[in-house]
């Protein structure tokens, strides 16, 4: 499709030579899609428990660089799409996919919507930069099936990707929080042997280097996971201070409580004891001036019949004389 002589360089190898070759690459292909894999669903079986969605983009990260690869070295047309030639051409631009799925899970892994709102909104600018290419190239490849023009486009893209992405990554090395340089460690590995992989396919395409990148990105995923392990580290230490702080708190509001109803039990026996003081000041004023009344009864009524007896007397006397005259 370039309109070049293909160039192709063939040697004899002795057959134990090419069977342990073979062997040693089978090995290391079943090592790097099992780690793959076991990082998948660990990071999914994490999001389902803390529904963080660090671990759902790192796992959607794994998940496209092992169909990738697992495409590129023709175990899915072996296994799963048997008798097929190159049928799902999208999957050669799966690494503009694995771009924007990288950084996505820069954002949430950095966190820069908290820290750094300017590069989330570049990264989110990348994401969906990767993304809108990884379509236009699946579907340029789809209708043409020009995979020289399609590949060089990609590796072209993937340069300019890694030239904006750079500067992040020499900025969160030069950070103290150490989840920002577990990124830029992790990151470096892979962006490095990248570079190598991508100039060597524009200059001279080969596949002697494909195992170079898979090396940079067991390295990023294993430093990765170690940063996302202390992260939910830190996190879990985080909700334990807060569950500490929460129960001293509801410790001291208990006593407090406690102290409020004892203050309020002293008050009340307090002031129930004046009140029966009072009952009992109120029973005696009460039983006196009852006694006074009777007093004052018994002695009105005393009076009242002494005056009266001579009273009568008088009144007769008046009576008498009265008839006498």
């Amino acid at each position: 499709t370039d309109f070049k002589p293909i160039d192709l360089q063939a040697k004899l190898v002795p057959k134990d030579i090419w069977t342990n070759r073979l062997d040693n690459m089978n090995l290391f292909e079943g090592v790097f899609s099992g780690i793959l894999l076991v990082v998948i669903i660990l990071a999914f079986f994490i999001y389902g428990f803390t529904k963080e969605k660090v671990f759902l983009f790192f796992a959607i990260y794994a998940l496209s660089i092992l169909v990738y690869f697992l495409h590129l070295h023709g175990i899915i047309e072996l296994y799963v799409l048997t008798n097929l030639i190159d049928p799902v051409p999208s999957l050669w631009a799966l690494p503009l996919l694995i771009s924007a799925a990288h950084f996505t899970f820069s954002r949430y892994f950095l966190e820069t919507h908290i820290d750094s709102p300017k590069w989330d909104k570049l990264l989110t600018v990348l994401s969906y930069v990767s993304l809108a290419i990884f379509l236009a190239l699946s579907t340029y490849l789809y209708l043409t099936g020009n995979m020289h023009y399609g590949m060089k486009a990609m590796y072209v893209t993937i340069l300019v990707l890694i030239c904006f992405a750079a500067p992040l990554i020499i900025l969160a090395g030069r950070s103290k929080n150490l989840i920002a340089k577990y990124f830029a460690y992790g990151t470096v590995f892979f962006v490095i042997t990248a570079l190598i992989v991508v100039i060597n396919q524009l200059v001279n395409p080969s596949s002697h280097l494909i195992i170079l990148i898979q090396v940079g990105i067991l390295i990023e995923i294993v430093i990765f996971s170690l940063g996302i392990s202390h992260k939910l580290k830190r996190q879990l230490e985080d909700h334990n201070i807060t569950q500490q702080s929460l129960i001293l708190q509801l410790k001291k509001n208990e006593k407090l409580q406690l102290d409020i109803n004892q203050e309020l039990e002293e008050v009340v026996a307090d002031r129930t004891q004046q009140i029966k003081k009072q009952n009992r000041a109120l029973k005696e004023a009460r039983q006196e001036a009852e006694k006074a009344t009777k007093d004052k009864s018994d002695f009105l009524s005393v009076m009242s019949h002494e005056i009266r007896t001579p009273l009568n007397a008088i009144i007769s006397l008046s009576h008498i004389m009265e008839i006498d005259n």
